[in-house]
């Protein structure tokens, strides 16, 4: 059986862990804000992690290098965008089987549109095309 002193570590290195963890979120979080204003080749390090609240060197700490931390950012914009998509095919359900009227597939392709280029900015950040 633990003691006292035992769990007393294992809550702070979950602490830690925790927070490492956090820190690691606000760098992706950051640098996909800033990625949807810049160019990839003209962000700074600087300019990221002063966004996340960090320092600079956390992004090697956590990271390696950009490269790693695009890697990454660009993975969390993936799976974003796949729950993204997700939640809009489930809306589309919700109308299986049933034809809707035009109107209401012109304002349903138009909000979906709307929400992907204005709302989900930063989930275009993975596509393949988006330097084309």
């Amino acid at each position: 059986m633990p003691n006292k002193r035992e769990e007393v570590t294992k809550r702070s290195q979950i602490t830690q862990k925790n927070a490492l963890n956090l820190t690691q979120s606000r760098l992706v979080d950051a640098l996909l804000d800033v990625w949807c204003t810049v160019p990839a080749d003209s962000i700074a390090v600087r300019s990221v992690a002063k966004k996340a609240a960090a320092a600079q060197s956390s992004i090697h700490y956590h990271f390696g290098d950009m490269e790693r931390l695009y890697l990454a950012a660009s993975r969390a914009a993936l799976r974003e965008g796949l729950v993204w998509m997700e939640a809009r095919l489930t809306q589309l359900d919700t109308f299986a089987g049933e034809p809707l009227p035009a109107a209401s597939q012109a304002s349903l392709i138009a909000s979906t549109i709307a929400d992907w280029t204005a709302g989900q900015r930063r989930l275009a950040i993975w596509s393949p095309f988006r330097n084309i």
